[in-house]
């Protein structure tokens, strides 16, 4: 199996108690927007000392992709790729240019539901706020069109390292994104994104 792909997002996997490394995980992202969670256990992570770098695009060979039931997954994709012995990997530079980050958006009334989530994990990364109308360009790609977005920024506390989502519905919303019965104005496209580690 050959695959080829960018690194949105790279970190170690940690143990809190410990701090020993368990294993190097990755978000993969393909030329159509697919992500995937991937791991790298220590056993292996010298022979890709050199990989991974974020936004950097390879070609991945050989590898394996099982079904998950991990708990608190960085995607809601429900496949896992990992490495063996036999996969290697290939850095490409003379490619046209591919997607990096994902995001998917969110009503803050379904916020709640993922305080207690342990399936995937919701990273908040701001309130949508604003958006532009559509602008579609040309490059040597081709055509792509995009929104610009604007974004609030949402301070919350840290409680052990982890984030305590119920302060999130403490914040004041803005009045003229409020309806009478106290929702969110879709019209007026506000909304909470999470980030997961494509173009919007």
């Amino acid at each position: 199996m050959v695959r080829s792909c960018c690194v949105s997002r790279l970190w170690l996997g940690v143990n809190v108690t410990t701090d020993k490394v368990l294993h190097l995980d990755l978000i993969l992202m393909d030329s159509k927007g697919n992500d995937i969670w991937v791991h790298i256990p220590p056993l292996l992570q010298e022979k890709f000392k050199r990989f991974p770098k974020e936004h950097h695009v390879y070609v991945i060979k050989n590898f394996d992709i099982n079904a998950t039931s991990l708990t608190h997954r960085p995607i809601s994709n429900p496949y896992i790729m990992l490495f063996t012995r036999k996969t290697t990997v290939e850095h490409i530079t003379d490619i046209p240019s591919m997607p990096t980050f994902k995001f998917t958006f969110m009503k803050a009334s379904e916020m709640a539901n993922k305080v207690e989530e342990k399936t995937i994990i919701a990273d908040i990364v701001g309130e949508l706020v604003q958006h532009s109308t559509p602008i579609t360009t040309s490059n040597i790609a081709g055509k792509s069109t995009r929104k610009e977005l604007q974004l609030k920024r949402i301070e919350l506390p840290l409680q052990r390292r982890r984030l305590d989502l119920r302060a999130l519905f403490s914040l004041p919303v803005p009045a003229p994104f409020l309806q009478p019965d106290g929702t969110l104005s879709s019209e007026q496209s506000s909304s909470l994104s999470r980030c997961q580690p494509a173009s919007l």
